[in-house]
Formats: structure tokens, C-alpha cells, sequence
């Protein structure tokens, strides 16, 4: 019994000094590796009786501090470059938008709405007075002191839009008003005024001009210059072809003017008692307009001197001025159809 409990104490001596030998070498003490075989024979949690787990005082999010960063002289600061690099296209796209959005900060010519609405506003930009090739502006120059005027005229000048004069170039109109004679024989018979009644036959050749053919029927009052007066009528007939220029060319206010020849039919009788019934040449001169309220109607009017180049015997040169209004009704004309085929309907 004596040597077994020897030979144990030496056994147990040897595993003393043994054991930190073990520990160094990385394979641990025998304690070290009886608790991995404990831990490894215990039951893993799985999905059906796994606890949640409760949030750490770790896991909390950290707040972000509002204090900027400090940098030391020594690290360099990063400027942004004014012309941003071209984009790589192997970069991801999500990373080039963001590259991208990073530029749009960084550029000093964009600013963020608020900023634009906190901004002072800009004052209005002065168009100058001066139109094109240096001339005045006709209705905001300071030669024009008469702004409503000039806008008006502005106004009714301006070409039509969607139709022209040219779309119904012919017309047929009636017109009637007043007409002013004078001395028919030379200190012996006067006329004064009468009523005139006309029917106008015209036709736009261009925006610039056209034809007008006249007929005319007109009463005048006629009486002695000397005593006895014996107050009394004279016919007086009209028929002329005339030319009429129109400035606006194809404005809606279409001012014109016009002239032409044609003859005079006059009838009357002397203070002798004597009928006279001549025809003579005559020619007409005056100033006109036009307003077209339709595309078939159109109002105008007219202030013509018609002039008797008299007979050569007893009639002399004769002016009759006549002030006239009415209307005309406009047809005519070809507008074009884009139809493929003709689809049998005219427009007129």
C-alpha cells in the first residue's frame, strides 16, 4: 500500500507540471477541453423555439453629432472641380447618379428653390424703342404721342388671318348717298345737290390693285342764275371703269384709291326753254375704303369728283362730288382642295 500511494502522488505530480506545457501550445488545459465538449453537446435553438432577442444597449442607433468635423491644417481639403468628369460607363448605375447629384450641389450656378423664392425679384427687362433696320417703334416710341391712335391704326392694318381679299376676288355692290353739281351753261343754269343711286361691278387682281365698272343714276336740282329762277330737275346718268390701288393690300380696313374714265349723260333744259340731252366724256378721281365684315360682305365707302369734260359747245368742264355709302357682296375664287380624289363639291 505504501509504494501505491507513492506511485500515485508521483502521477499526480507529473500531470501538474505537465498541464501548463499543454496551454501553451494552443490544445488548453484539460478543464479548457472538457467545457468544449460540454458546449458542443448542447441543443442549438432553431426557428420554431428560438426567443427574440432583446435589443442591446450596443445595437442602440448612434445619433449623429451636429458638430463638424475638425480637420487639421495639415489634412487637405477637397474642392470641387468646376468641370465634372466624364462618367465611366463600367460604373454602376446607381453610383453615377449619385456622382451626379453630388455635382449638381457642388455647382455654383444652380440654387435651390428656396433660395430662388427668398430672392430679391429681378426688375423687367426694357425692350428697346427701336425696331428692326433702326426704325421707330410706331406705337411705343417717344415720337408717338398718340399711343391709342397709333394702335388703333395699328390694329386695323394687320393682315388677315385664315382668308384674304383674293379667297372672293369678284364683287357686285349698291351704294347710294348724296352728289353736289355745279354750273352746266356758263351764267345761265345752275344744280345743286341730288340723290345718287349705284351699282358697282369690281374685281381684285392683286393685293396691290383691281377693276371697278360703274353705273350711276342720279336727280339733281337745277334752276335759272338770273330771274326767274324756275327751279327744276336734271338726269344725270354714269358709267365708268376705274382702277383702285389699295395700300393695305390685304388688311381687313382696306383704304384705296381709285380713277377712271368712262362717260356722263346729261338732261336738262335751259333757262330758254330749250331740252338739252348730251352725252359726254368724263372721268372720276377720289378715296375710298373698305371693311370686310364677312367672308361675303364688306362695307364701304366713297368720296368721288366726277369729272365733265364737256361738249365743246354749250357744256363746259363740269365737277359733280359725290359722297356715297353700301356694300358689297364678295364671290368667286378656287380654293385649293387636298382631297386625293375630287370630291364634287365647289366653294365659292
Amino acid at each position: 500500500m505504501p509504494d501505491g500511494r507513492a506511485q500515485l502522488g508521483l502521477a499526480l505530480a507529473a500531470l501538474l507540471i505537465c498541464a501548463p506545457t499543454i496551454s501553451a501550445r494552443g490544445q488548453g488545459t484539460v478543464f479548457d477541453q472538457l467545457s468544449k465538449k460540454r458546449t458542443s453537446l448542447e441543443v442549438k435553438p432553431t426557428a420554431g423555439n428560438q426567443a427574440p432577442a432583446r435589443p442591446s444597449a450596443s445595437a442602440a442607433p448612434k445619433k449623429k453629432s451636429s458638430v463638424p468635423k475638425q480637420t487639421s491644417p495639415s489634412t487637405p481639403v477637397k474642392t470641387p472641380s468646376k468641370k465634372a468628369a466624364a462618367p465611366n460607363p463600367k460604373t454602376p448605375a446607381p453610383v453615377r447618379q449619385a456622382q451626379h447629384q453630388e455635382d449638381l450641389a457642388d455647382s455654383p450656378y444652380l440654387s435651390s428653390p428656396i433660395e430662388e423664392l427668398s430672392a430679391e425679384p429681378k426688375p423687367p427687362i426694357e425692350l428697346p424703342e427701336e425696331e428692326y433696320f433702326g426704325s421707330p417703334n410706331t406705337c411705343t416710341s417717344k415720337h408717338h404721342a398718340k399711343g391709342k391712335l397709333c394702335r388703333f391704326v395699328e390694329t386695323i392694318s394687320e393682315p388677315m388671318q385664315g382668308q384674304s381679299w383674293l379667297s372672293r376676288p369678284l364683287s357686285i355692290g349698291f351704294e347710294a348717298g348724296g352728289i353736289w353739281g355745279g354750273e352746266l351753261l356758263d351764267d345761265q343754269v345752275d344744280s345743286s345737290s341730288g340723290k345718287l343711286v349705284m351699282l358697282t361691278l369690281g374685281w381684285d387682281h392683286t393685293n396691290w390693285h383691281g377693276y371697278e365698272v360703274r353705273f350711276g343714276y342720279s336727280v339733281i336740282d337745277t334752276f335759272n342764275i338770273l330771274p326767274p329762277h324756275d327751279p327744276r330737275n336734271t338726269k344725270l346718268g354714269l358709267f365708268d371703269v376705274s382702277t383702285l390701288l389699295y395700300p393695305l393690300q390685304d388688311a381687313r380696313f382696306r383704304p384705296f384709291f381709285r380713277f377712271g374714265l368712262g362717260l356722263q349723260t346729261y338732261k336738262f333744259i335751259t333757262n330758254y326753254g330749250n331740252e338739252v340731252d348730251n352725252i359726254i366724256a368724263a372721268g372720276n378721281i377720289g378715296v375710298g375704303m373698305k371693311f370686310l365684315f364677312d367672308r361675303h360682305v364688306a362695307f364701304r365707302m366713297e368720296f368721288i369728283d366726277n369729272i365733265g369734260f364737256g361738249d365743246g359747245l354749250d357744256m363746259g368742264m363740269l365737277h359733280d362730288t359725290q359722297l356715297t355709302f353700301g356694300a358689297e357682296f364678295r364671290f368667286g375664287g378656287m380654293h385649293k382642295s387636298y382631297w386625293p380624289w375630287h370630291s364634287g363639291r365647289s366653294i365659292w
